[in-house]
This record gives structure tokens, sequence and C-alpha cells, in this order.
């Protein structure tokens, strides 16, 4: 009767080796080739608090790793860290695609690698002021403030069509609304945390507010008296 072996290769940690199991039938005199594809590359992801303390990212970001040539990608673990592989021989960089950290490099020999870990520096964040319908879009100046830091403020310019983009944000929580009072903006909180990646924020533009008043020749102020707003392009007959 005929048999079969089935033959397996366990390789030391970080050594990829294809293929991990081989079958081979009776008589058993078949040569078995396994090849060595590539190591692989550990590292993790953290980012700063407020205070300057690192705390690891635990939201799934997309990490890159480049020879220059051909690019891998890959995500992080829900406990900060990634595993990347497999890779042959060389000089790589690795970088992050969500949010912005200084690139670290490191080099594959003849066996796994571990790379310097990555920090995050900037977590940027997009966003939009919608316009209702009859509203043309517009460049709308913002604020951004922090909760967490009161002496922290940002101007943000929209560009025509409203949409943005804020760099230079931290872990934290921030409240962003319109810079000038009397232009009417939804207000919106948001929080940058390690746990979740950001999402894109949406403002709603509401109109404009007017401020006026009535006086007498004399100069004083006339009090209940009814002011009818009405567009200027309306025509009556």
């Amino acid at each position: 009767s005929h048999h079969e072996l089935v033959v397996s290769v366990k390789a030391p940690e970080g050594v990829i080796i294809e293929p991990q199991t081989h079958y081979i039938q009776y008589p058993f005199n078949s040569n078995i080739d396994f090849k060595i594809v590539g190591f692989s590359a550990i590292g993790q992801v953290a980012t700063a608090q407020p205070d300057g303390s690192l705390i690891r990212v635990l939201s799934p970001l997309t990490v890159e790793v480049t020879d220059g040539k051909d690019i891998q990608l890959t995500a992080t673990t829900s406990d900060g860290s990634y595993n990347i592989g497999p890779l042959p021989p060389g000089e790589y960089t690795v970088s992050l695609k969500d949010a912005v950290a200084e690139p670290k490099k490191f080099k594959i020999v003849d066996q796994s690698a571990k790379i310097e870990e990555l920090v995050i520096t900037d977590w940027p964040q997009n966003g939009v002021v919608n316009f209702p319908e009859g509203t043309k879009p517009h460049s709308v100046s913002l604020v951004l403030t922090s909760h967490d830091n009161s002496d922290f403020k940002m101007d943000v310019k929209t560009e025509e069509n409203g949409r943005f983009s804020i760099k230079g944000l931290h872990v934290g929580s921030y409240q962003l609304k319109s810079a000038v009072e009397d232009i009417v903006l939804s207000s919106l909180s948001f929080t940058i945390s390690a746990k979740e990646n950001p999402k894109p924020l949406t403002l709603r533009y509401e109109g404009i507010r007017i401020h006026g008043t009535v006086l007498y020749p004399n100069g004083e102020g006339l009090a209940n008296v009814n002011v009818k707003l009405t567009p200027g392009n309306i025509q009556t007959t």
C-alpha cells in the first residue's frame, strides 16, 4: 500500500521559510527543499500625551516599508505593534500613512530586525464646512482651541469650497468654531485619541448675524422697534 509522510520545518523566530510543510510519498526517497524567502521586521507606534509622556497607539494604522523600489504595507495590531515580511536582505525605510512620524531606517542581513519606535508628532485633521442649498460656498475663517490648554489657539482658513486641513495637533480635546462673531457656524468638539483614528470633521454654515441701532435725531436709542430684513434682490411692484 502507498503511504504519505508530512515533513514540517520550524524556522527560528523572524526567519520566513516556504513551504513550511512538504508531503512525500512512499518510498520516501525524494529530495525535500525548504527555502528562506526573507526575514521579518517588527516595531511599534507611540505618540505623545499633553504632558509629553509617550503612550502606545492602539488604533489601527497603516505602516509602509520600502527599499526605494518595492513597497509593503501592513497594519498595526491592537497593542500598537506591527510585523512585516518577508523582507530579503537590504536597507529599508518604515513610515506611517495615517499620521506624521519621523521615518526610521533599518537593515536586514541574516535575521529579523527590530525597528526603532515610530513616534507620531502630528495627527492631521481634514474637514469641511457644509453650506445650505442656495448659499454659494466660500472661504470661512475658523478658530481652533484646546480643552486641555487654555493658551492654545490656532487660526484655520477654509478653501473656497469649504474644505480645510489642520496640522500640528497632538492627543487631546479641541473645539472648532467660527472666528468671526457675525458668521454663524455650528461649533464642533472633537478628540484626538491614541485608541482610534481621526474622523473627518464637519461644520454647518448657518448664516450671518447683523447688528445695528435705531436712533432719534438727538442720538438717543429708540426701543421696541420692529426691524424687518429682506433680501436685496427681491423686487416689489
